[in-house]
């Protein structure tokens, strides 16, 4: 096995306790990619120091059971709701009390990971504002709901983040997207801490023969708490019926972090208390294009590089809320791909996603 670095995640903070894990099923589904299934046994070696491609030295313990995944499905159903499901080829640690050793990684300095469901949503990822969603801004204007092009390799996803807190493992559900630009990211919302999404989202974890199943199932108009919105909630919207989603996959990070000498007292301004910091160390698995065996995540040459090199002059530029001008350039090449590619210098330099080929239609 080799390593490949994931790029950024947003930095996840540990804090105290558990999320609670609801008993939520949905009802039948009305679209789905299908069940995509992947090879156990077959997750990189985020213990090893790559240079050029190749393994420089590892101290992997052989088994990292804890990120391999089995399958991947995403489903539009009732409600509404998208709902992710992700087998894993080990058990997950459960919510509450237990010890880092509870991990399997790599190595035993991973005490935690994340469980990512990827996907291109084709007409809310267009460089547009979707005016169904966003808000009003709060003295004039508005703030958009607008989202980076699918083409240039903006994903949208749904993920779940395990982590150890010093005391105990604490679920974290999130809803986000990849930004592929040289300073892009994992950006996420933290659903548990959003007042208007209480009830709109639920977190099972089951475990069955050794394997561990997390479904998150989430309402598409994720309620944002903006204190810049008439209302103070902003609206983001992941899909909508007749929607196209495509090109969805899956991805585990094998993550570490740190326990701090000292819990932080935040539950003093109303906030959980802090015990530990961390945040994603490296991808872990990912599956396959479908139809294939070749994984959807490409290292290229240097693991942990953009998807892109930048943006273009087409590019949308901010308009804080109306009060400056949009790029002309933008306005005369609406709902196109604006990035400057790596196909530049040679389409496998840099890291990216490929386009696995899982599509459906959203059905509400």
């Amino acid at each position: 096995m080799s390593q490949t670095s994931t790029r950024r995640l947003a930095t996840l903070v540990a804090a105290a306790g558990a999320l609670l894990i609801s008993s939520f099923s949905p009802a039948s589904a009305a679209a789905t990619s299908g069940v995509i299934n992947d090879p156990p046994n077959d997750q990189r070696d985020t213990s090893s120091v790559r240079v050029l491609g190749t393994d420089a030295a590892t101290i992997n313990d052989g088994s990292s059971s804890a990120t391999d995944i089995l399958s991947v499905e995403l489903e539009t159903a009732a409600g509404p709701r998208l709902v992710s499901t992700m087998v894993i080829n080990g058990v997950v640690p459960a919510p509450g009390a237990g010890l880092p050793t509870d991990f399997d990684g790599s190595d035993a300095t991973f005490n935690g990971g994340t469980y990512f469901t990827l996907f291109h949503n084709k007409d809310k990822q267009t460089n547009n504002d979707n005016l169904g969603s966003g808000c009003s801004r709060t003295g004039g204007g508005r703030v958009r709901d607008q989202n980076g092009h699918w083409a240039d390799g903006y994903y949208f996803y749904l993920a779940v983040n395990v982590s150890f807190d010093g005391t105990a493992w604490v679920y974290t559900p999130m809803v986000g997207h990849y930004d592929p630009s040289p300073d892009g990211a994992f950006f996420f919302y933290d659903l548990s801490t959003e007042p208007s999404m209480a009830g709109l989202y639920s977190m099972t974890r089951t475990v069955s023969g050794g394997d561990t199943t997390l479904e998150l199932s989430v309402d598409p108009r994720v309620r944002i708490s903006d204190v810049t919105c008439t209302g103070g909630v902003f609206v983001h919207e992941l899909a909508a019926s007749g929607d196209r989603i495509a090109n969805v996959f899956g991805l585990t990070t094998a993550d570490r972090s740190v326990i701090l000498p000292v819990t932080v007292p935040l539950s003093l301004i109303g906030e959980p208390d802090l015990r530990a910091v961390g945040g994603t160390t490296s991808w872990s698995d990912c599956t396959n294009f479908k139809g294939g065996t070749t994984e959807v995540c490409s290292e290229g040459v240097t693991p942990g590089t953009p998807d892109t090199l930048g943006d273009g002059p087409t590019c949308p530029t901010p308009t804080v809320g109306g009060t400056l001008p949009d790029n002309p350039l933008w306005v005369a090449n609406p709902n196109q791909a604006c990035q400057i590619d790596d196909d530049a210098v040679g389409n496998a330099v840099l890291a990216e996603f490929r386009q696995s080929g899982w599509d459906f239609i959203a059905s509400f």
